[in-house]
């Protein structure tokens, strides 16, 4: 009698076959459409119900501007203009609502997704970008901070297309990528200027793209400074072309307002450096399989997907140091801990299908 054995190795082959075709380019367009149809069928956007902590001091900002009264002037804001600008235009264009500022969220969310998706698979393949995808959205508040008029996820959003762009850059094409991925990387900024915790991993990353490179002749430093200039020519541009636009705007007073010693004091006794902490030990579970594939990484010497790894480290030390530290600072580590626990789980589910 005859047993039937599954053929793993066809499997796989099969498998790969189906996803390295055409269909790659739809698979990850499914990623945002699937998200922003699941958030509209569900979430009530147009209520006046609060999902946000600070969506009605975002959205008073917003309607404020989109009537005429001056940023920075006759508006006290703390944080840089562009989500505020985007939202005086979505007012002026569709009239003031909830809906629109929240909807214009949810496209960030969704790009988001899309450019964590296309990180992934392009280091690890299709299976560990879905894994990554699913763990960011189902990762603790994501999901309210999709459906709030909040800054948080619109920074890291364009920080996350930036670092993508970077990802395409190589040394061969030219360096206009190089100033696209600065260009949008300081329009993060424009939102929030926490979208600097991309940078040093974005450094790392371009440093091993020249070493690659340069395996078969002598790497120099002299293509490297030129590539970090170019791209620091793309992020000045894009954070300081809105500037013009609000010369009431004083970056001395943002980054007082958020980095003095005064603002680190009034919230050094609030419990933040705790809070942090706690907010990892209740997601202990990514946590444990993050570390599991930094650890992966480290052990396989696999140089090429180091970036979330850099991004976690530079994640946990910030917030070591920085106060405050609120709730919707957690999504600066869901983003490394969904990358990292991605590829742990992708090379997991491949062990299992090659073990006899």
């Amino acid at each position: 009698m005859k047993t039937f054995a599954p053929n793993f190795p066809m499997m796989r082959l099969c498998v790969h076959n189906l996803l390295s075709n055409r269909l790659t380019p739809l698979l990850s367009l499914l990623v945002p459409l699937c998200f922003v149809l699941l958030i509209i069928s569900v979430a009530p956007l147009g209520t006046a119900l609060e999902f946000g902590a600070d969506e009605s001091y975002e959205l008073m900002k917003g309607f404020l501007l989109s009537r005429g009264f001056p940023l920075y002037d006759q508006i006290w804001s703390d944080q840089p203009p562009l989500h505020t600008a985007l939202l005086a235009f979505l007012f002026r264009l569709f009239g003031p609502s909830a809906l629109a500022a929240r909807l214009l969220s949810v496209a960030f969310a969704a790009l988001a997704l899309w450019s964590l998706y296309e990180l992934i698979r392009s280091r690890s393949g299709i299976i560990a970008a879905w894994i990554g995808t699913v763990l960011l959205a189902l990762s603790p508040h994501f999901l309210q901070l999709s459906v709030s008029a909040m800054i948080v996820l619109p920074a890291m959003a364009l920080g996350l297309l930036s670092v993508w762009i970077l990802f395409q850059y190589r040394p061969e094409w030219g360096r206009w990528l190089l100033f696209c991925s600065g260009l949008t990387m300081g329009l993060a900024l424009q939102i929030k200027l926490a979208a600097v915790l991309f940078i040093p991993a974005l450094v790392i990353e371009l440093f091993l793209v020249h070493r690659r490179a340069g395996e078969a002749h002598r790497l120099t430093w002299h293509p490297f400074a030129r590539s970090i200039l170019v791209w620091n020519v793309g992020a000045v541009l894009g954070f300081g072309c809105l500037w013009a636009l609000f010369p009431a705007a004083n970056a001395d007073f943002l980054l007082e307002t958020h980095f003095s010693e005064q603002t680190r004091t009034a919230f050094e006794a609030d419990g933040s450096f705790r809070q942090f902490h706690e907010a990892l030990w209740y997601d202990l579970g990514a946590l444990a399989t993050a570390v599991a594939g930094l650890g992966w990484i480290l052990l396989r010497r696999l140089w090429k997907l180091l970036f979330p790894g850099v991004l976690l480290i530079t994640v946990y030390v910030f917030h070591c140091f920085h106060r405050p530290y609120w709730y919707f600072h957690y999504l600066h580590f869901a983003i490394p801990l969904a990358w990292l626990s991605a590829v742990a789980l992708k090379e997991f589910v491949a062990y299992l299908l090659n073990a006899k």
